[in-house]
């Protein structure tokens, strides 16, 4: 009971301290709020930022189109190439082979509405080329390394039967994506840390005020046999 006592002491000594250094109480709740809000709003931005990254088609991602003329002999031995620079890429996901078919499939799927006049078509006269579709890591993984993205797309320039105008991707948009996501993250670090800093500040001059403002109250409860975890409590 005399527990209980005292924690309620120490509840109200506090409040009692804040209302004689409402200003200064006021700033210190300020600065802690300004901390969350700031850390929260840039958080929010980034996730918003990579949730639509992730919604927008092909944006980690390199697609080789299979000129038609190529025989299935000559397709395997492409994405034989390009599995092969998987094994030596630390970057690269996943390596996946898409059929014609397999391709209209997929377009149907993504626009329902043109689905009553893409009906018509079938194997012999589809107008969709196969394709082989490289996944590589999302930017927000740790290891990821830019300039590996680079080498792979230089790499599978060099294939045999595939060309430069077969080759479809959006590795500058991707590269701007990654230098944008890690100014934010770093200006978010610099201003938490900063306010951290100042939050520290403001709250350790409250507590000096405070004490100041009671020294003669702190100085007779010294003098009664108060111990010093009883004083400081309600200024913490």
């Amino acid at each position: 009971m005399r527990k209980i006592g005292t924690f309620f002491y120490h509840i109200g000594q506090g409040f009692i301290g804040i209302s004689r250094n409402i200003v200064m109480s006021s700033a210190s709740v300020l600065v802690l709020v300004s901390c969350m809000l700031i850390v929260g709003t840039f958080y929010l931005v980034i996730d918003n930022f990579s949730v639509n990254l992730k919604s927008t088609d092909n944006i980690n991602m390199i697609k080789i189109t299979i000129p038609d003329e190529l025989t299935d002999d000559q397709v395997t031995r492409v994405f034989s190439d390009v599995l092969e620079l998987k094994e030596k890429l630390d970057n690269v996901e996943k390596v996946e082979f898409f059929t014609k078919m397999q391709n209209l499939q997929i377009y149907r799927e993504k626009n329902p509405k043109l689905s009553d006049y893409l009906v018509i078509f079938n194997e012999d006269d589809n107008p969709l080329p196969a394709s082989i579709e490289i996944t590589f890591t999302s930017f927000t993984d740790p290891d990821f390394e830019m300039d590996e993205v680079y080498q792979l797309k230089n790499k599978l320039e060099e294939i045999e039967n595939i060309h430069n105008e077969d080759i479809h991707e959006n590795i500058a948009l991707y590269d701007k994506v990654t230098s944008v996501t890690d100014t934010l993250t770093m200006v978010a670090l610099y201003m938490l840390v900063i306010l951290l800093l100042v939050s520290l500040f403001v709250i350790m001059n409250t507590i000096k005020l405070g004490m100041h403002s009671r020294r003669h109250e702190i100085m007779f409860m010294r003098y009664v046999g108060a111990t010093k975890s009883f004083i400081r409590t309600p200024f913490i």
